[in-house]
């Protein structure tokens, strides 16, 4: 309820930077982790990211704290719900978005592998193939992401 009222509030960008600045990006990250089990915070902390990802600073905080990594935690813990990993594939894309610094940074996670990881579960879900597919190609635009998509690719 705590991460819903805080993704209502961050609508706003003036109070989505206030917020993180007074609780830090880590308090959401740390959210993440501590309430691990529970699909339904995961999947609220991660529309809070989203929503949070807008302020260039947030995202850079967000990414700094771990949000990239437990994101990919996420997709593995709970691969088989759909829903979750396209929301988490958005997570990544809108933390990535702006700066191949930032995707750099996601694709240091391990998220490439968790992403390929979802395409291969579930190889007949277009919604699945299509939100994996753009993911790695907004991540792919840095070349250090490409490479390493690439060499996954191959393996």
């Amino acid at each position: 309820l705590i991460m819903e009222c805080i993704g209502v509030l961050c609508e706003n960008r003036n109070n989505a930077d206030s917020l993180v600045r007074a609780a830090g990006p880590s308090k959401m990250i740390d959210v993440m982790t501590r309430f691990g089990e529970s699909a339904d915070i995961q999947e609220t902390c991660i529309h809070t990211i989203i929503k949070l990802s807008r302020v260039e600073s947030l995202q850079r905080s967000l990414l700094v704290a771990n949000g990239a990594g437990q994101i990919s935690i996420v997709m593995i813990m709970f691969s088989s719900d759909i829903h979750l990993l396209a929301l988490a594939m958005r997570g990544l894309r809108s933390l990535g978005s702006g700066s191949s610094s930032n995707k750099h940074a996601i694709v240091n996670t391990g998220a490439i592998d968790s992403i390929v990881s979802a395409m291969q579960i579930h190889r007949n879900d277009r919604a699945i193939q299509a939100a994996s597919a753009r993911t790695l190609g907004d991540l792919s635009i840095s070349i250090e992401a490409a490479k390493q998509i690439g060499e996954i690719g191959r393996a």
